[in-house]
Order: C-alpha cells, then sequence, then structure tokens
C-alpha cells in the first residue's frame, strides 16, 4: 500500500477533515478574541486610526468565518 492510498483512503480523509476543521475553529475563537480586544482599545484609546484597526479584525474575523465555510462544504 503506498502512502497516497494510506493518506486519502477514507477514514483517513475524515480524520484530517475533523482535525482542519478543529484547527479552524480554534483560529475562529482566535479571530473573536482579537476583535472583543479591539473593541477595548477603541473604547480606551481615540485616535484616528482605531476604526481602521478595529475593520482589520472584523475583516479577519469574517475571512476565518468564510474559511471554516468553506473547509466544511469543499474540503
Amino acid at each position: 500500500m503506498e502512502f497516497n492510498d494510506l493518506l486519502f483512503s477514507s477514514g483517513s480523509y475524515y480524520i484530517l477533515k475533523v482535525l482542519f476543521i478543529c484547527l479552524i475553529l480554534v483560529h475562529l475563537l482566535f479571530s473573536l478574541i482579537i476583535v472583543r480586544q479591539t473593541q477595548m482599545m477603541v473604547k480606551m484609546v481615540e485616535v484616528k486610526i482605531s476604526s481602521a484597526v478595529y475593520l482589520v479584525s472584523v475583516i479577519h474575523l469574517l475571512s476565518s468565518l468564510f474559511v471554516l465555510f468553506w473547509t466544511v462544504v469543499y474540503f
């Protein structure tokens, strides 16, 4: 049995998919924490760039959600 056959067999494929989804969920949790921390920072420090930093954190969260959705549907 070759390595590719073993790696892409039905059972190991689903194990890899679950592993990837779990790792992406951890990254999604990290993204949520970043958004929350950014909200708190914007409330404490008022500068011109605060809204841009908050926008970047929200875009990061949305991209994490997109990657999770894409992985569940297409991987």
